[in-house]
């Protein structure tokens, strides 16, 4: 990891707890989640598989807040962490010309997800 990638898995760690109070506002999750994701990987630059990584700590972090919430959170961390690699990568790898489109790629991604989960 490059030095100025150090803080990243820290900031990616603290993300699902500090957009909550953002989202109980907004409830557009698909939105506030990959915006935040869009600006660590705009600061920290991180490659691809520095991009992977953040996206298993967002998306276990994100069980743990919702094990104090929920029952379901293994089961969650399953379903969600293929979700956060994967938007995390996208936004990695489209960083250099094409950031708005990885961010509107990323941000439909996650809401398709979030309706298919909402299905099951």
């Amino acid at each position: 990891m490059m030095p100025n990638n150090l803080l990243l898995p820290l900031f990616a760690a603290i993300a699902p707890f500090a957009v909550w109070p953002i989202e109980l506002i907004l409830p557009y999750p698909h939105v506030v989640e990959e915006i935040v994701k869009a600006i660590l990987v705009w600061w920290g630059k991180p490659n691809a598989k520095t991009s992977l990584f953040l996206g298993a700590v967002f998306a276990f972090s994100e069980a743990i807040f919702y094990l104090f919430n929920s029952p379901f959170a293994l089961s969650r961390l399953i379903y969600t962490l293929p979700l956060h690699a994967s938007t995390f990568l996208i936004l990695s790898i489209s960083r250099r010309r094409f950031f708005p489109l990885g961010i509107a790629i990323a941000i439909l991604l996650h809401w398709l997800y979030n309706r298919y989960l909402a299905i099951l």
